[in-house]
């Protein structure tokens, strides 16, 4: 079992990886899915919220399908919550699975907020560690970042600024999303330009299955 959470905040619209980078996710989570020939997977979407878009399931078309409406309005909450997100993913996962696996797809910018009454993303992930939970996290984008763009009231696009009405510039954390994968016992990898990131997790969990003693027990299609 795999779930996967995947970062649909605004940033994720920046486009220094093509065409921007919540498709050049959705692209990669799509191939991992086609060439992961066991197991079920699950898909957590999250911005300044959370919520269960799939869970667990053996059903790749159900999952493919939820996973491709994802955009940048299917969390209407601003803001990149990644600890909710990471609580979220281990609430659909299998607890009485032997192995409890969660992906993390995101540009790394935990624009965590304390009233809300959630945790960071690090903190978070050293809770789900106790819970036999490992993490690995996905960084989408480059250091060097982009601007964002978004649309006005009347369809244009235009610059995303702040409230100093100073542009947003977005940058790929992959200080964030090391501490949060090594908390677990997981890997950080980038995506890459070609989405090559989540092949490494493929070997990475292949790896723990042999390490484990786990074989694939069951095909994706049947409950």
């Amino acid at each position: 079992d795999v779930g996967f959470a995947l970062d649909c905040s605004q940033s994720m619209t920046a486009t220094d990886v093509l065409p921007n980078r919540l498709e050049r996710a959705k692209f990669s989570i799509l191939d991992f899915v086609r060439r992961q020939s066991h197991g079920r997977v699950g898909l957590v979407a999250f911005a300044g919220s959370a919520f269960i878009q799939c869970p667990l399931t053996f059903d790749a078309d159900a999952f493919e399908e939820t996973l491709l409406s994802v955009d940048d309005q299917t969390i209407p909450v601003p803001g990149t919550e990644i600890g909710n997100a990471l609580n979220e993913a281990f609430r659909a996962l299998d607890k009485n699975a032997k192995r409890k696996m969660v992906v993390l797809v995101t540009d790394g910018e935990d624009l965590h907020e304390n009233d809300r009454g959630g945790v960071d993303g690090v903190t978070e992930a050293k809770r789900l560690a106790t819970n036999g939970v490992v993490v690995f996290t996905i960084g989408v984008g480059t250091p060097a970042g982009k601007e964002i763009q978004t649309r006005n009231a009347a369809g244009q696009l235009e610059l995303l600024r702040d409230a100093k009405g100073e542009i947003v510039h977005s940058r790929l954390d992959e200080t964030t999303l090391r501490e949060i994968a090594e908390a677990t016992g997981g890997n950080y990898y980038p995506l890459g330009a070609l989405g090559d990131g989540l092949l490494k997790v493929r070997s990475a969990i292949h790896g723990l299955d042999v390490a484990s003693g786990l074989r694939p027990s069951a095909r994706r299609g049947v409950d």
